[in-house]
């Protein structure tokens, strides 16, 4: 049985434009975690400076991705 190889875990259970929404969310969420960590933000110093509510910044570092849509 040959080995298939996927795009990312996403593409194995989600139709190919679905899972490459998810795949930029995620990374999306990725990297506004790092920067708020670089930056030494506390999550309300973070929503405040990113203009959101402290809850979706508390979703962001907790990877919550399917809060978050996509044109």
């Amino acid at each position: 049985m040959a080995l298939k190889l996927y795009e990312s875990p996403f593409h194995t259970i989600e139709k190919p434009a679905v899972a490459s929404k998810s795949v930029l969310k995620a990374d999306m969420t990725i990297m506004i975690r790092d920067i708020i960590e670089q930056q030494g933000w506390t999550q309300k110093e973070a929503a405040e400076r990113l203009r959101v509510t402290q809850p979706r910044i508390s979703d962001v570092v907790n990877g919550k991705i399917g809060k978050f849509t996509l044109p």
